[in-house]
């Protein structure tokens, strides 16, 4: 299966680069790609860590300052999205630097694709984030997620103020992409699809509980 891997770097990520870098050269089924959006300074920094030999590139947000800011990520983001709609690769799988993945996740996704038809699927819960077992809410954006190139040619990544207040960027696109797959007929997939962690500062890594894994084991389409 080919894919693209995308991931955005703000410069308070920067800890977890050695240990992401680790786990996505782990992944049994690898890349055709890397494309990372950042500054160029955050970037030279965030490959110090890599040994891979899948290629990187370098992509920049017209606003990307390198922050957490939701401007940033936004343009980070759209940049990315602009470049994957010139790729020839159909999907592409968006990781945040934070986000450990287990070395079966491409796997796992091919196994999700032969049983269920989509143009996005999404882990709904973050390790890091999840406030015990209420399933019925999402908990995050896009951390990790794989994304048909057909959604990305049509959606794409603005930046929203309501009141005076930045919206999450990722988080907005999800619910625009989910009306617009309810009028046209598309689908979705969110849930625990994939076993991640999530390196925090400081070098503790969190991960699902057996008690949260079985709580919140279900797939919700839409």
């Amino acid at each position: 299966m080919e894919y693209i891997l995308v991931t955005l770097i703000g410069g308070h990520k920067l800890y977890s680069m050695e240990l992401f870098w680790e786990h996505v050269q782990k992944l049994k089924i690898q890349p055709v790609k890397i494309l990372i959006s950042c500054t160029k300074d955050i970037f030279d920094k965030a490959i110090e860590s890599y040994t891979g030999s899948v290629k990187l590139t370098w992509i920049h947000g017209e606003d990307d300052t390198g922050d957490d800011q939701i401007h940033s990520t936004t343009s980070a983001r759209e940049a990315l999205r602009t470049q994957l709609i010139k790729e020839p690769t159909i999907w592409s799988m968006w990781l945040d630097n934070d986000i450990l993945v287990p070395v079966d996740m491409v796997g796992s996704f091919k196994l999700l694709l032969e049983k269920n038809t989509g143009l996005l699927f999404v882990n709904a819960f973050h390790p890091a984030r999840q406030l015990g077992g209420d399933t019925g809410k999402m908990r995050h954006g896009l951390g990790s997620s794989f994304i048909h190139k057909d959604l990305l040619e049509t959606v794409p990544f603005v930046h929203y103020k309501l009141y005076n207040r930045n919206l999450g960027d990722d988080y907005i696109w999800k619910l625009i992409t989910s009306q617009f797959m309810r009028a046209f007929k598309g689908s979705s997939i969110s849930g625990i699809l994939f076993n991640i962690k999530h390196a925090v500062e400081g070098g503790s890594i969190h991960e699902f509980t057996k008690t949260q894994l079985v709580e919140m084991n279900e797939v919700y389409s839409t």
